[in-house]
């Protein structure tokens, strides 16, 4: 019987154990890179946004509120395109809104976020 276990059943439980842990070790590599990647994305679009509202306030003086909108909506489209990052039109507007808030209360110039103040209070 001692044998039996040495030779037979000892590697195949050893390979049962290494496979198992392969898989699990593949699934955990993938959602770490998933998360990752949804990280990343959420950066460039909140870095897309903030360029192309400050670009949009700057170059566009003569424009109301939601033709200026309609400048950065334009603009933040093609930039994300060209980086294949999509975007909703539900985040788009938050992103825009919130953008747009930071850079009334000033807090684009001085380094602060707008976070960074509702923190505090």
């Amino acid at each position: 019987m001692n044998e039996f276990v040495r030779d037979q059943l000892l590697p195949i439980v050893g390979s049962a154990v290494a496979a198992v842990f392969s898989a699990l070790a593949g699934y955990v590599a993938l959602r770490v890179r998933k998360l990752l990647s949804q990280r990343e994305k959420g950066l460039i679009k909140r870095r897309v946004v903030e360029d192309c509202v400050k670009a949009v306030e700057q170059v566009y003086t003569g424009l109301d509120g939601p033709a200026k909108k309609v400048k950065a909506e334009q603009g933040i489209r093609e930039l994300l395109a060209e980086k294949k990052v999509e975007i909703t039109d539900f985040e788009l507007d938050i992103l825009i809104e919130a953008c747009v808030k930071e850079l009334n209360c000033g807090l684009f110039s001085g380094g602060k976020k707008l976070g960074d103040i509702v923190k505090k209070k």
